[in-house]
């Protein structure tokens, strides 16, 4: 019932909610048929892509750029895929960090143009005192060991009390965690900034537990 006031709303508008875009576009640009035409005429102008914010990309709305991508590759152009993976905020819409990972070993794209990964070694936003605790807390997660332990200790937590996690999901969740944290570490650039970070442990009680329910 809510679909079809949706739809009926929709046509009735011109209005299309942003969610149902990257299934359009998909449905534009598709190959199932052939070349569509909607490729053939962006293709023809489209040399270079730059998607930034790339950690919270969907698998729809890069299936729906893909076309168009490797179009542009295939006549010499370029893809930049620019983002975080650490500042992943949009799985609740559909974001897939793996993505990240994922596009880097994409056979097509592979056969048309080696992938460099390109961390950024500077950090110019942050003062000084930030980016060593960053630095000091995160790079600890590209060991395996580490990975492994907050892995174990977050699957544990989900599960609940009594319940060990599965070697094969606390292995799985570990390698994701090293690939993000992967050359995390950053050189401060504001050092004219001191900055100030304050550390607090958060103790767990009853009552704490109690009012997270509601």
């Amino acid at each position: 019932e809510v679909l079809a006031r949706i739809n009926e709303h929709q046509n009735r508008t011109g209005l299309v909610p942003v969610l149902r875009w990257p299934g359009l576009v998909h449905g534009l640009l598709a190959w199932d048929y052939g070349v569509s035409e909607a490729v053939c005429r962006m293709g023809n102008r489209l040399y270079h892509m730059l998607l930034d914010e790339f950690q919270d990309t969907s698998r729809q709305q890069w299936s729906a750029l893909k076309p168009l991508a490797l179009e542009a590759l295939a006549k010499g152009g370029g893809l930049f895929l620019v983002g975080d993976m650490k500042q992943a905020i949009y799985v609740w819409r559909g974001g897939d960090v793996a993505l990240f990972s994922e596009v880097q070993e994409d056979a097509e794209l592979a056969s048309i143009c080696a992938c460099e990964h390109d961390p950024l070694p500077a950090n110019w936003r942050s003062a000084k005192a930030v980016v060593e605790f960053n630095n000091a807390v995160f790079s600890c997660l590209e060991t395996p060991e580490t990975a492994e332990a907050v892995a174990e200790a977050m699957l544990g937590q989900a599960l609940g009390k009594g319940t060990d996690p599965e070697p094969g999901e606390v292995r799985e969740l570990a390698s994701l965690v090293r690939t993000t944290y992967k050359d995390c570490a950053q050189e401060a650039k504001k050092t004219h900034l001191p900055g100030l970070v304050r550390f607090s442990q958060v103790v767990e009680t009853e009552e704490a537990l109690g009012a997270s329910e509601y």
